[in-house]
């Protein structure tokens, strides 16, 4: 954080891009507080955890060979099918809600963008 503090006193700081998702939080331990304390907007990438977290990819997926996903850990077919649980009740919990997973993250409306309270708290509890 004394890096965003320190650039911020030199030259004031917009906006800063990060990876947020379910997989990735993060930011939410000390990122979003200090980037709220300081009026600094947050630009995530990522929300869907580079697709995976959209319930479209399985561990049967393959990506094109220049595909980055094929170097990232996450997305090796021994994590892909140990995650596949986790998104499979993102899809039951998606279905409650008479949404895709991939509509389930974000509230419809807020700046920044912000996992959904509600499906932190299931999550959570899991």
């Amino acid at each position: 954080m004394q890096t965003i503090r320190r650039a911020h006193a030199v030259q004031p700081v917009t906006a800063l891009q990060s990876e947020y998702s379910l997989w990735w939080r993060e930011p939410e331990r000390e990122v979003l507080p200090t980037l709220d304390e300081l009026g600094i907007g947050f630009v995530p990438f990522s929300p869907l955890g580079k697709g995976f977290l959209t319930g479209t990819i399985d561990e049967k997926t393959t990506f094109h060979p220049t595909d980055f996903r094929n170097i990232v850990p996450r997305f090796t077919e021994e994590n892909r099918k140990a995650n596949l649980a986790f998104v499979e009740w993102l899809k039951a919990f998606a279905a409650k809600k008479d949404a895709t997973p991939a509509q389930c993250p974000f509230k419809a409306r807020g700046t920044p963008p912000r996992l959904s309270a509600s499906l932190l708290e299931e999550v959570t509890r899991q």
